[in-house]
C-alpha cells in the first residue's frame, strides 16, 4: 500500500505569496498588475487537472510577460524580471510532476478516488488540525501534566479518554446550543 500526500493549499499559497513578494518589489501600477497576473496564474495552476495544462499556463504567461518586458522602460524592466523569476521558480520547483500531483486539483480528485468519496470530502487545508493541536497542546495537555513533565503513554491515553475528549465534546455541544439560541 502507498500514501497519497496532499499539500495544504493554505501553506502552498503562503509559500508562493512570500516568494512572489520577494521577486516583485514595488508599489507602482505595473507592479500591482504583475502581482495580480501572478496570482491569477497561481489560481489556474491550483485548479489544473492535467500536468501538461499547468506547464502550458506558465509557458504562455512567460511568453506574454517577455513580450511586455520588451515594450517597457528600463526602469520597469526589473519588475518584469522579478515576475519572470517567480514563474521560473514555479516551473522548476513546484511543477515537477510528482510535486504537482500533491497540490493541484488533480491531487484532490485522485485522493477522492482513492477514498471513494466526493472531491468536496477531501479537505484542501490542514488548518483545522493545526488548530486542534494548538488547543490540545496549550489548553488540555498542561492540565494533565505535573510540573510540565512528559506524560507516560498510559497516563496520556487515560487523560485523553476520561477527561480531554469529553471536555472537547462538551465544549462543542455548548457552542452548538449557543448558536441555536442565537438563531
Amino acid at each position: 500500500s502507498s500514501i497519497w500526500l496532499l499539500i495544504c493549499k493554505f501553506h502552498l499559497r503562503q509559500c508562493w505569496t512570500s516568494h512572489s513578494a520577494q521577486c516583485i518589489k514595488g508599489t507602482s501600477i505595473v507592479h500591482g498588475d504583475l502581482k495580480g497576473r501572478v496570482r491569477k496564474l497561481e489560481e489556474g495552476l491550483v485548479a489544473s487537472v492535467k500536468h501538461t495544462d499547468a506547464l502550458q499556463l506558465v509557458q504562455e504567461e512567460e511568453e506574454r510577460l517577455g513580450a511586455y518586458k520588451a515594450e517597457t522602460t528600463a526602469e520597469l524592466s526589473a519588475a518584469f524580471d522579478g515576475a519572470l523569476e517567480h514563474l521560473r521558480y514555479l516551473r522548476e520547483f513546484w511543477l515537477e510532476e510528482p510535486l504537482w500531483q500533491s497540490w493541484s486539483q488533480f491531487a484532490r480528485e485522485e485522493a477522492a478516488r482513492i477514498l471513494g468519496c466526493n472531491v468536496d470530502g477531501v479537505l484542501p487545508t490542514t488548518n483545522h488540525l493545526e488548530s486542534f493541536n494548538r488547543v490540545f497542546k496549550y489548553r488540555h495537555l498542561p492540565t494533565a501534566q505535573r510540573g510540565g513533565r512528559r506524560l507516560r503513554v498510559d497516563v496520556l491515553l487515560q487523560q485523553l479518554i476520561m477527561k480531554i475528549l469529553p471536555s472537547i465534546f462538551e465544549f462543542r455541544a455548548l457552542e452548538e446550543e449557543e448558536e441555536a439560541r442565537w438563531e
